[in-house]
């Protein structure tokens, strides 16, 4: 982990911010999963802040995503309902049906919002409509966080 962080802090490569966005965004999820929530608070915050600033959305919104479940973990839910409400509105921007399915289940995982709901429901419905038939349409529909959605 040094070595890359090193690397990309030294380098001065063409894509060198992006990199670092994306690392950050890796730090933060590696720190979720050993529940260090502290950490990945600060981590997911960096991503927010070098992808604003840099009009990268996808990735911001990915930060969101990150921080509401550190949030999760330190015990403020409302603050990471925010941030999952952030980046729902934010995603809306990209017109990226995925990321929105992404952003739209982390938030209806923590809060009920029968509108939302609905608008998930017929995104996940268009996105197996427009897949071919056979396995990725199969494995798209049952996926766990899809699944439920079209029912």
């Amino acid at each position: 982990m040094d070595e890359v962080r090193d690397g990309l802090e030294n380098g001065i490569a063409w894509h060198g911010w992006l990199w670092k966005i994306r690392f950050a965004h890796a730090r933060a999820e590696l720190a979720l999963a050993k529940g260090e929530w502290e950490e990945a608070y600060r981590l997911a915050g960096d991503v927010v802040s070098r992808a604003s600033a840099t009009d990268r959305v996808k990735y911001e919104v990915e930060g969101l995503l990150a921080r509401a479940r550190a949030l999760d973990g330190l015990r403020r839910r409302d603050d990471g309902v925010a941030d999952r409400q952030a980046a729902v509105a934010l995603v809306r921007r990209t017109a990226d049906p995925a990321a929105f399915l992404r952003a739209a289940g982390e938030l209806l995982r923590v809060r009920e919002d029968e509108t939302l709901d609905l608008e998930a429901r017929k995104t996940a419905g268009r996105i197996v409509a427009e897949l071919p038939e056979g396995d990725l349409r199969r494995c798209f529909a049952t996926a766990p966080p899809i699944a439920p959605l079209l029912r």
